[in-house]
Formats: structure tokens, sequence, C-alpha cells
């Protein structure tokens, strides 16, 4: 494994990039999820198809996020206003989001969103789990380190951080047992005047940044 020997603090690095990028809002959501879900079963059978979709789209992110934008000769910056545009929903979601609309685990259906899918589908089927700016960083670091050999070794790096992730989500949802209904409420609104904070931040830094960042 030379290309992991001789770029040791590249891949970690990366690593803990990604924790500070993804894993609060990872672990968050699934934790929020368990609440929804009706047995531990459901919840492990979400999470592990939750990192397994994670790693996937971090993977194609990394050999061809950057080709893609330049194929349709895309800035950098408008993947930064995409994240922030997906985030300001998201936000809004949780800052709407009632002790009904989370507690009643009897209802076939939770009126999250105004819909009938529930927040455990959200969450695999909508890029926000990402985090703010990870995009970005995964094609920033790719265009940066594209031999063949630091993708393999950053590939290596996103199936490792899937599988701590994983672990760490798996015990967060043991926890969310002890926590009672008002904390929850609380955590939610929260997280949602956090996103909603970091969402409007990122649109305007990448508005700013489209006039000076350069296309790839």
């Amino acid at each position: 494994m030379n290309f992991l020997n001789t770029n040791i603090y590249l891949y970690l690095n990366f690593l803990i990039t990604l924790f500070i990028l993804i894993t609060p809002i990872n672990v968050i959501l699934m934790f929020l999820s368990s609440f929804y879900l009706k047995n531990t079963e459901q919840t492990n059978q979400i999470n592990i198809l939750m990192h397994f979709s994670l790693s996937i789209i971090l993977c194609i992110t990394l050999f061809l996020g950057s080709v893609i934008l330049k194929f349709f000769n895309t800035p950098l910056a408008f993947i930064g206003i995409t994240e922030g545009i997906i985030m300001l929903f998201t936000s809004w979601t949780f800052l709407k989001t009632t002790v009904s609309t989370v507690f009643n685990k009897n209802s076939k259906y939770n009126h999250f969103m105004d819909t009938n899918t529930q927040l455990p589908h959200l969450t695999l089927i909508t890029p926000f789990l990402l985090g703010i700016g990870s995009i970005k960083m995964i094609i920033e670091w790719s265009i940066h380190n594209n031999s063949i050999y630091n993708l393999l070794g950053g590939t290596f790096v996103i199936i490792l951080f899937s599988i701590i992730c994983y672990c760490i989500c798996k015990i967060s949802l043991y926890i969310s047992k002890f926590i009672n209904n008002s904390i929850i409420l609380t955590i939610i609104r929260i997280f949602g005047f956090f996103l909603l904070t970091v969402s409007i931040k990122s649109i305007i830094y990448g508005i700013y940044n489209i006039f000076y960042t350069p296309i790839i």
C-alpha cells in the first residue's frame, strides 16, 4: 500500500475534514430518524443503507465530480449555492417540526415536509446528509490530488469513514432511547436554526465566489 504510506498526512487530513463537514449532520439526522422508526431492525436497515449510499455518492464525486463540472462548463461556486439551497429548505422543515409530527409513533404517516414521506427515507433520497461544503471539498481535493494512487487512497479513506460513521450513528441511536421528548424537540429546533444560518452563509458565499472562482 505504497500510496497510503507515502501520503499518510494527506489522507489523514482528508479523513478529518470529512468528519468535520459530514459527521455532525449525519449523526443528528440518524438520531432524529430513530423517533420515526418502529423497531431496532428497521433502524439498523436504514443506518446500513444510508451509509452505503453515502460511500457510493462520495466515491462518485471523488472520481467524476470535476469531470462533470468541466463537461458542463460550471464554476465550482455553483456547488456551494446548490448545497445552501437544499439546506435552506431542510432547516425550515426542522424549524416547523412540532411535537405531534415527532412523537406520534402509532400513526401510519407523519406530515414531515407536508408529505407522506417519512424522515428516514428523506435522508436517503436527499443529499443534505453530506453537509455544507462536503461535495465542494471532495471535488477540490480530487483536482489537487488527481493521480490514480491518490484517488485510490481517497477511496480507501471514504470507505473507512463510512464504516466509522455507521458505528457512531449506531451508538447515538441507543443513547436516544434515554432522552425525553422535550429535549428531542429542542435538539430539532436548534439543529434547524443551525442549518438555516449555515445555508444562508453558503448561498451568499457561493454568489460572491461565482465571480472569482475560475471555471474548472
